[in-house]
């Protein structure tokens, strides 16, 4: 799947989550640790996927320590409702 997580967020930012959401799934299987951060938002929230904390946190898990502080918080917070 082509493009970036710039026109993921673009996508994102009009509304359009369903068509956000495969293209930040492909970027988050390949490593992409902000694409990984906003799925697991998207589940935490339930944005355009069913409401799921435990999914939102293993997305957030594999973010890389560049999202440390803000994952770390996030997923302490997705551990103990």
């Amino acid at each position: 799947m082509a493009g970036s997580f710039d026109d993921a967020m673009a996508d994102y930012a009009r509304g359009d989550y369903r068509a956000a959401l495969p293209l930040l799934r492909s970027l988050a299987e390949s490593g992409n640790a902000a694409a990984q951060s906003q799925l697991g938002f998207m589940y935490s929230a339930g944005v355009a996927v069913p409401q799921n904390d435990a999914e939102a946190a293993r997305w957030v898990r594999r973010a890389p320590d560049q999202l440390s502080h803000l994952c770390r918080a996030w997923v302490l917070h997705l551990s103990h409702p």
